[in-house]
């Protein structure tokens, strides 16, 4: 157990879903999608119909190994009607294609432009 075949096996199962995929807007008469200009990679931003809550926002991160970013991509809309403030979500690769680090550089860009929006809650 835990060898490197197995390991391997584990990439190319991850590369075989992730081959093919496009990011789709989702459609939801209850939130508004569209992606954040200026990034290295994609961001969704889920603004709800109704904002019930201050002008806040999460910061939607999901597992990396496979790319079922148009499952996740649904719980972050989600999860921005139910809880009433805007999601960001953002697509960072699967680790399956690139290294840790460089998902952890893309989070921490988007993080520092949530903060420029939104600022910190400090309590």
């Amino acid at each position: 157990k835990g060898s490197f075949s197995d390991l391997e096996k584990l990439r190319q199962r991850a590369r075989k879903e992730n081959e093919g995929f496009t990011l789709r807007m989702p459609r939801n008469r209850n939130a508004e999608c569209s992606l954040l200009p200026d990034t290295a990679l994609p961001c969704m931003v889920v603004k709800p119909s109704r904002m019930t809550g201050p002008d806040k926002a999460i910061l939607y991160l999901y597992g990396g190994v496979t790319n079922h970013w148009n499952t996740q991509r649904n719980m972050a809309v989600r999860y921005a009607v139910d809880a009433g403030v805007n999601v960001w979500y953002p697509v960072y690769p699967s680790i399956s294609e690139a290294c840790v680090t460089d998902g952890l550089a893309y989070l921490a860009e988007i993080y520092r432009r949530m903060l420029a929006q939104y600022g910190a809650a400090v309590k």
